[in-house]
């Protein structure tokens, strides 16, 4: 069998310590223009060399004394400063008082790399806030007994499942009713979205499931989602046949069907509003910041894949839009929560 021979012009000096090294060659290579000599040294490279600029610090009264200052400076430390035209004009810390300014400049070393530290923040007002209100309409929640027929053509044990539109079509269709109606993944997606945000995690939002069999649903806010949609079906499928759903350490209620509607479990002074296309458009921080602080604020959101934003006739007051364009359901919620995050101060 024949060896491939490898030239030795071509083989490296030393291993290669990192990926990202280039390696060295102790001979130059033929037929690249511009070949450094063999007696030449090697060449290092500074790999991410990145500029680190320091601001002095500003004064106001220094404009006053300036030529006054420049008068009495000796010729070799004004060699050794640099230029006024490479400095930048106005220090990021200058905003933050002279207290900071007079501190110079601030660094902070990592490793190999010096980058400006941090700069300090006010924390934020602490504003009594009522939690934020999140109701997800037309929930497409139903169980149904059409098993998929297995590997050898037989048909499986029939077990409940959750009806979709993509394992149910012809059952869909036999019953006279759209495709799209069956549409469980956009409430999984929703609440993936609600229960992983921070608000959620500081305590500040509730969350509620009002399916199309007018069944309302309470989520608490420790619960965990599946992230795969079959597991969070399985899980679902146990909500409706048994009623609630508990933990398994501490036997904590973690969903549970509500017999009231849901005006029973908001608070009196709470501002409904839907949330729909065909509304008018208002920015989400903008929304959020119109609300009382001593007022909730809750939000219906469609979990459903078309049809008209009719839902919570006669409960919510209005209607509005976040977007100019059609969003779908879980990226509203996620810009409604972080409006409220915002301006709450949570990060």
């Amino acid at each position: 069998m024949d060896t491939l021979q490898i030239p030795r012009a071509r083989r490296h000096s030393a291993v290669l310590a990192h990926p990202w090294d280039r390696p060295v060659l102790d001979d130059c290579t033929p037929g690249l223009d511009g070949a450094r000599p063999k007696s030449a040294p090697p060449v290092e490279i500074q790999w991410f060399a990145q500029p680190v600029l320091e601001y002095d610090a500003v004064d106001d009264s220094s404009d006053a004394t300036s030529d006054d200052t420049q008068s009495e400076t000796s010729p070799a430390s004004s060699t050794e400063s640099s230029p006024p035209s490479t400095r930048p004009s106005s220090p990021p810390t200058a905003h933050l008082g002279a207290k900071h300014a007079q501190q110079g400049p601030v660094r902070v070393a990592r490793g190999d790399y010096e980058l400006p530290a941090a700069l300090p923040r006010a924390a934020p007002a602490e504003v009594p806030r009522q939690p934020l209100y999140v109701v997800l309409e037309r929930a497409s929640m139903e169980l149904c007994r059409a098993p998929p027929p297995t590997t050898h053509g037989r048909h499986a044990k029939q077990k409940p499942t959750l009806l979709t539109c993509d394992d149910h079509q012809g059952l869909l269709v036999r019953m006279g009713r759209e495709v799209s109606d069956a549409r469980p993944d956009i409430t999984h997606q929703c609440l993936l979205t609600l229960l992983d945000s921070p608000l959620n995690k500081a305590g500040l939002l509730k969350i509620f499931i009002h399916t199309t069999q007018d069944l309302l649903i309470a989520v608490h806010p420790d619960v965990r989602i599946p992230r795969t949609y079959k597991r969070y079906s399985g899980l679902m499928v146990q909500l409706l046949q048994q009623g609630e759903i508990r933990g398994v350490s501490d036997s904590q209620v973690l969903m549970r069907i509500l017999d009231h509607p849901i005006t029973h479990y908001l608070p009196p002074k709470a501002v409904k509003l839907a949330l729909s296309a065909d509304a008018e458009t208002v920015q989400a921080p903008a929304l959020v910041r119109g609300v009382p602080a001593a007022h909730a604020l809750a939000l219906f959101v469609g979990a459903h894949a078309k049809g008209p934003d009719d839902f919570g006739a006669g409960v919510v007051e209005g209607a509005v839009s976040v977007s100019s364009f059609a969003l779908s359901a879980s990226v509203v919620c996620g810009k409604v929560c972080c409006a409220m995050e915002d301006l709450l101060g949570i990060v």
